[in-house]
């Protein structure tokens, strides 16, 4: 809807500036300006886009202005219009192969021959060439303008809500059965980590930490999988502590989850829960040793993840990695 009513006022301002001008190619400004804003509305970055859409055009009218103006009332017959056209399109379609020139490739073909506009009965006219030239530009151009002064930004709403399912997920893995959750956590991580792949390229440095984020839960929820897996079938004792501490972890996931005030949120369930285990019949054990790896594993990718989400600029201390290891 945010996006529809932002299209909707640079619509209508456009549309006013056609009115109040009298302009005869304010049409065309007024529906490139609308169709700019529907193609890249939803992009993560829609003002690059839409700069990258405008050098296309602006690449395409020298050249288009020179083959409607100057070449093709030289020449007559199907094949030499062929080539008027077909030279400069034939070079564009090479560069649309390539994903950092496609964004300027593709409004280059659609504009050059949208600017060339052949037909059977052609219009030599220079005025009426930079008329409809200009309608374009000045409608991409406020297209633009409008993405750059109403910013959205769609995809941090959206990652949010992923972030949250991401933490959903996770509260859930203190409850279900380890044999039935891995496959059920996998999945769904391994959908959300494809989607952000998908943009991962096309997101500024500063953006990135839904990557991060998607990592980090995958990590969290492996390594809470296999802690569950260790401490399956256990004295009373220390299942009354396991179960203490998964109930802590799911508080601490569901609340505010990842935050750089909440570093040490699982330091005091981590060091109950290791001492229960170092006081329980498994301490010694090999299971005993990977379990408490483990969760000592967990405590340091909790405050790594935590880390991540500190504002940028400020100086954070990087704890060891735990030496034990499965």
């Amino acid at each position: 809807m945010l996006f529809g009513l932002r299209s909707a006022l640079a619509f209508l301002c456009v549309a006013a500036f056609w009115l109040a001008s009298a302009w005869p190619s304010g049409l065309g400004a007024v529906s490139i300006t609308g169709v700019v804003l529907s193609l890249f509305a939803s992009r993560d970055n829609p003002a690059q886009a839409g700069l990258n859409f405008l050098r296309g055009i602006l690449l395409s009218i020298p050249l288009a202005g020179f083959v409607a103006l100057f070449y093709l009332p030289g020449v007559d017959g199907f094949p030499l219009l062929c080539l008027g056209l077909g030279v400069p399109l034939f070079f564009a379609a090479l560069c649309v192969n390539r994903a950092s020139l496609a964004g300027i490739a593709s409004p280059f073909c659609i504009f050059f021959v949208k600017n060339v506009a052949p037909s059977n009965s052609m219009s030599y006219d220079l005025a009426h060439f930079l008329n409809n030239a200009l309608s374009t530009v000045l409608g991409v151009a406020f297209a633009v303008l409008v993405f750059n002064l109403v910013s959205l930004r769609p995809g941090e709403r959206h990652y949010r809500r992923m972030l949250q399912a991401t933490l959903g997920d996770l509260a859930r893995l203190t409850l279900r059965s380890p044999a039935q959750a891995e496959a059920w956590f996998g999945g769904r991580t391994a959908d959300r980590l494809i989607r952000l792949a998908q943009r991962y390229d096309r997101l500024p440095e500063g953006r990135r930490q839904p990557w991060s984020d998607g990592l980090m839960g995958l990590d969290f929820g492996d390594e809470l999988l296999y802690l569950r897996q260790c401490l399956e079938e256990v004295p009373a004792s220390l299942a009354q502590a396991r179960d203490r501490y998964l109930r802590r972890l799911r508080l601490a996931l569901l609340g505010d989850g990842p935050r750089a005030e909440r570093e040490h949120a699982l330091d005091p369930p981590t060091a109950r829960l290791l001492k229960a285990l170092a006081a329980s019949p498994l301490a010694g054990s090999e299971r005993g040793e990977l379990a408490g790896a483990a969760l000592v594993q967990l405590q340091a990718t909790w405050r790594q993840w935590c880390r991540s989400h500190a504002p940028a600029g400020t100086a954070l201390r990087a704890d060891p990695l735990p030496g034990a290891g499965r």
